[in-house]
């Protein structure tokens, strides 16, 4: 009788540690990217985390550090974010994970710096369209879109322009 016992002890002391260790959940946190980002522009709120789980008792329970209850998160602004897991079983610990959201820097533009020929003027003579421009831009996310008119050139640094160009800058977030 005793080996009995001490035999169903055993098996139900090996199913709770079966029951904690092999059904605990394994969370894994995704995040968008954005050419090596996870939030597309500066200051926005483009980021999303997908929350993959594995393991455990379903229905789960999420609780998120910005007061979310959702599995996954969408349209968060870079920052830290913990997210717990519950499951159904009573038996299994309640589990976190964290990940930090970068941005990008703000998209700057440096001084604009036309070619100024002998004459003081940025093209030879009055009429003539051989300018040229050189712009040095930081921040934002790569590649950046250029626009320069008249002519549609879509280079960083534009030649053959007339006398005064327009121009923007954008790289998907901002035009300048």
């Amino acid at each position: 009788m005793k080996t009995t016992y001490s035999k169903l002890i055993m098996l139900v002391a090996f199913l709770i540690f079966f029951q904690m260790e092999g059904f605990s959940q394994t969370l894994t946190l995704t995040p968008s990217n954005f050419n090596g980002y996870n939030i597309s522009c500066f200051g926005s709120a483009t980021g999303s985390v997908n929350l993959t789980i594995s393991g455990g008792t379903p229905p789960y329970t999420f609780e998120w550090s910005n007061a979310a209850t959702t599995e996954d998160l969408t349209n968060v602004p870079a920052g830290y974010y913990r997210v717990s897991v519950d499951d159904a079983d009573t038996l299994t610990s309640i589990v976190e994970a964290e990940i930090t959201l970068t941005q990008p820097e703000p998209l700057e533009i440096g001084e604009v710096q036309p070619y100024v020929y002998p004459n003081n003027y940025n093209v030879s003579q009055f009429g003539a369209c051989h300018g040229t421009i050189q712009i040095n831009v930081s921040g934002g996310v790569v590649p950046y879109d250029y626009a320069w008119s008249p002519g549609q050139q879509t280079v960083s640094n534009p030649t053959n322009l007339c006398s005064p160009p327009k121009h923007s800058v954008a790289n998907r977030c901002h035009r300048m």
